[in-house]
């Protein structure tokens, strides 16, 4: 299972019904420009406006990027 930090589900009250069951929290950030049009390159040549608005609405979460990418 995997959830974002905003609005996180996993609360304080689930959490302790865990029972001592292994849970690992990684604390990813956005992905900055360079690094989004690294990740674009793996998926073919873009002309710089159709990467540029990519970018910008994927607001650096690398899922959305390859999703606009491929549509």
């Amino acid at each position: 299972m995997s959830v974002r930090a905003d609005d996180d589900p996993l609360g304080p009250s689930w959490r302790a019904r865990l029972r001592g069951c292994p849970m690992t929290t990684l604390d990813l950030a956005p992905l900055d420009r360079d690094e989004c049009r690294e990740l674009a390159a793996t998926h073919g040549e873009w002309n710089c406006a159709t990467l540029d608005r990519c970018v910008e609405l994927a607001g650096g979460h690398p899922l959305f990027l390859e999703q606009l990418l491929r549509a």
